[in-house]
């Protein structure tokens, strides 16, 4: 039963995702809940295929399972985050910037908030890891 636990769960969401776009399709709900709906479906339906395939595939889950469990598939993939990090700290900075230059004091709040928000959490990040290791 846990082999199949994450098709079981890709079909819920299949089903549900299905049940809200024909609701909104009916117009018994409001159409947010249509597209949500519907982005429930599809991403459903390409989780049970991957989740499928790799029950039914010997070869695609030796595959799958030597690339989650690779030494440098986790550097990349940490890395890969890191960048993703002072990368959006930085386009944050500049749009704060930005938006205090063009008088768009709403958008230079919210950017100002997402930069000192992302900063925030790697110091929060930092002091648990550094306790950790």
């Amino acid at each position: 039963m846990k082999k199949y636990a994450k098709v079981i769960l890709n079909f819920v969401y299949v089903v549900v995702g299905a049940a809200l776009l024909i609701a909104g399709s009916f117009e018994k709900m409001d159409s947010i809940w249509s597209g949500f709906g519907g982005g429930l479906v599809g991403c459903g339906l390409v989780l049970l295929i991957k989740n499928i395939r790799y029950l039914k595939n010997e070869e695609y889950k030796e595959k799958v399972d030597i690339e989650i469990e690779d030494e440098r598939n986790k550097y990349i993939r940490m890395k890969a985050w890191s960048w993703a990090g002072y990368l959006f700290v930085l386009f944050a900075g500049v749009t704060t910037i930005v938006c205090m230059i063009m008088k768009q004091y709403e958008y230079m709040q919210m950017a100002s908030y997402g930069c000192c928000g992302m900063l925030l959490l790697y110091w929060v990040s930092y002091i648990i890891l550094r306790k950790k290791y």
